[in-house]
This record gives C-alpha cells, sequence and structure tokens, in this order.
C-alpha cells in the first residue's frame, strides 16, 4: 500500500482543446499518422492518452525529483537511494566550494537540464548557473505536456554521481513494469566517447534487439548478477500502477534507483522495430480509456473534445 503521507498531490489540470489539437499534431509529425486515443493499440498512443487524460495526483509526487524519494523510502527503504547532497530554491545557494565532485546539479521539475561535475577544475560556474537559472524559469509538464511535472515548485539538487572503480559509470537499466510485472528490461550502454546505446533485454534476458532514442548495442550484454534483485525491487515499487518504468544503475556498492519514469520518451520516440510499439502497447492494460478521457475532460468543451478525438482517430 501507499503510505498516506505519500498518497496525496496537487491536482493535476485537466486537458483543453488546445491540448488535445497539439498532442495530434505532434504525434503526426513525429510518426506520420494520428494517434487512436479512444482504442489506442501502440504504447505510444497509451502514453499520449496518459499525458492528457491520466490524471493521477501521485504522478507529480513520482516526477518530482526530490519528492520521489519519500515514496522509494517508503517501498524498498533508502539504501536504494543514491546520495542527496544539497537541496536549494536558487544557483545563488548552490555551496559549489563545499561540494565534492563527482556529482550531478538538476533541477527536480523537468526531464534533463542538468550538470554534471566531474573536477573542480573544468567546472564552469558561469555556465553551470545560466543552465540551471534556465531551468528553473521553465514550466517543463506544460511545454513537454507532461502534467505530472506542471505543478511541481521549482528547486534544486546535487546527487552523488555514481562511478565504478575504473571511473566508468554503472549501466543503467530501465525496467518497464506493467500491473507490478515487470516486461522488459531497456538497458542504456555509454562508451568511452559518452555515445549512447540501447541493449533490449527480456526478463530471461533474452536479447531483443530494439532501440528507440539512441542506436542499437550491437555486442550481447552478460546477464546481471543481480537480475532477480533488480527485478523484484522494480516490482515493488511498480505495483499498484498500469505502467511505470524504474530506472536503476548496476553500481558496485549495491543497486541504485534512479527515478520513476512515468511518459518515457513523452511517448514520440518511434520504435525500431515498429512491432515493438505493439508488444509493449499489448501489455499496457487501460482501463475504460473512453470513459475515463471523458470524466477527465471539462464539461462544457466535452461534446467538441470528443468530436476533435473522433475525427483524428479515423485519419
Amino acid at each position: 500500500m501507499i503510505a498516506p503521507d505519500i498518497v496525496t498531490g496537487p491536482r493535476l489540470s485537466r486537458p483543453s482543446l488546445n491540448d488535445i489539437e497539439r498532442a495530434h499534431e505532434k504525434y503526426k509529425w513525429k510518426f506520420g499518422h494520428y494517434p487512436n486515443l479512444l482504442r489506442p493499440q501502440r504504447f505510444t498512443e497509451k502514453m499520449q492518452w496518459r499525458k492528457l487524460f491520466d490524471l493521477n495526483p501521485i504522478f507529480a509526487v513520482l516526477s518530482d525529483k526530490i519528492g520521489v524519494r519519500n515514496f522509494v523510502v517508503s517501498r524498498v527503504g533508502s539504501e536504494f537511494l543514491t546520495s542527496l547532497l544539497w537541496v536549494g530554491d536558487s544557483v545563488e545557494e548552490i555551496p559549489f566550494d563545499a561540494l565534492k565532485p563527482p556529482y550531478v546539479l538538476k533541477c527536480n521539475h523537468m526531464a534533463g537540464g542538468h550538470v554534471i561535475v566531474i573536477d573542480r577544475e573544468s567546472l564552469d560556474i558561469r555556465k553551470a548557473c545560466e543552465r540551471l537559472s534556465h531551468g528553473l524559469s521553465k514550466n517543463f509538464g506544460l511545454m513537454a505536456q507532461e502534467p505530472g511535472y506542471a505543478p511541481i515548485r521549482p528547486r534544486l539538487l546535487a546527487e552523488r554521481m555514481l562511478r565504478q572503480a575504473d571511473g566508468s559509470p554503472p549501466l543503467e537499466h530501465k525496467f518497464f513494469v506493467f500491473d507490478g510485472r515487470v516486461r522488459l528490461i531497456w538497458t542504456i550502454v555509454v562508451d568511452r566517447n559518452r555515445s549512447r546505446f540501447d541493449a533490449v533485454y527480456d526478463p530471461d534476458w533474452n536479447r531483443l534487439g530494439w532501440h528507440a532514442a539512441n542506436q542499437r548495442y550491437e555486442h550481447p550484454l552478460p546477464r546481471p548478477e543481480r537480475l532477480d534483485e533488480f527485478i523484484a525491487l522494480a516490482e515493488r515499487l511498480g505495483a499498484e500502477f498500469d505502467h511505470v518504468r524504474v530506472d536503476t544503475y548496476d553500481w558496485a556498492d549495491g543497486i541504485r534507483v534512479g527515478e520513476l519514469t512515468l511518459y518515457s520518451y513523452s511517448g514520440l520516440k518511434p520504435f525500431v522495430p515498429d512491432e515493438a510499439d505493439f508488444v509493449l502497447g499489448s501489455w499496457w492494460r487501460l482501463q475504460h480509456p473512453i470513459l475515463r478521457a471523458m470524466a477527465s475532460l471539462p464539461k462544457p468543451k466535452l461534446q467538441t473534445a470528443m468530436k476533435l478525438i473522433r475525427r483524428r482517430a479515423t485519419r
């Protein structure tokens, strides 16, 4: 069960007609056709449905890089969190002299926009502050149409950067959890040039060869020694959600949870092969998508919105 002090979150805004139109046009620009939001089949279509119509208040807790830490502690304990070094409200407060590299500075209310600090000598404080100030000034949730981020109060945090003994980054395993069950493991491999590659496996560690945001990693990876522990952890964190992605790090000193991701790639990255979009979509069982969409729409605009959605679904 979700702890009572964590289940409450701010109310998420209902979608406007403009939001619905924007979602359709952005999807068509990426995929060449409109999404079917009344009877979505693809994972990417269901993600657009979530972004518009799934207004669960806990999404604002899970999307908050600070607030989600309490959720992780309530489910699995604090030992799986990366070290939190500092939290503040403005770039003027960042204790650069006190923070010991390597670490990462982040905005809590958005995806991306972080600053990696490897050592003090190479750190450009002015550029770092400019980047973080820019992030603080934006409402990422409204810009990306990812409503879980929209009500979060923008803040800054510094987390310890995880590194292996040889200085390399640990493998990042992203567990796609549906109805509390891990169905897919999306591993990110970073090479010496800091290029990122996708390596996709099923829960038995059979290689699938899919990719999306990055090029496919062409070499098989050894089965993680703690794979069963990873899966159990992800399923505890993903229980009671129809879908959430649990991002973890395979660090030498133990498993660490990075984030809980609700809007994977914002549903706007084509999968290769295209069949993967349907396979992922088949695992995501949306309950009563039409009724829930209607319930989330403002009543004065309900008929107009449903006409728009139906019209786009047939094109």
